[in-house]
């Protein structure tokens, strides 16, 4: 079953990062070295949560692979 489906973001899509970035004619380099970065403190935030005994589930059905997925609609 795949995951990838439209975006259910908690903000609007014209709100994203990466939105922003590409309408600011950023580079393709500059915003893939942003992406790793952000990807860099999403696996510090997992990390964080399991010390913790916590679970973060990607429900976006975007592409962030650091957390496990499940369908927005499943978890509500």
């Amino acid at each position: 079953e795949s995951f990838y489906a439209p975006s259910e973001h908690f903000y609007r899509e014209e709100e994203g990062v990466s939105d922003r970035l590409i309408h600011q004619n950023i580079s393709p380099l500059k915003l893939l070295n942003d992406v790793y970065y952000s990807w860099q403190g999403y696996e510090l935030i997992r990390r964080y949560a399991e010390k913790r005994n916590q679970r973060i589930v990607n429900c976006s059905g975007g592409m962030l692979p650091i957390f496990p997925r499940a369908r927005l609609k499943n978890i509500l």
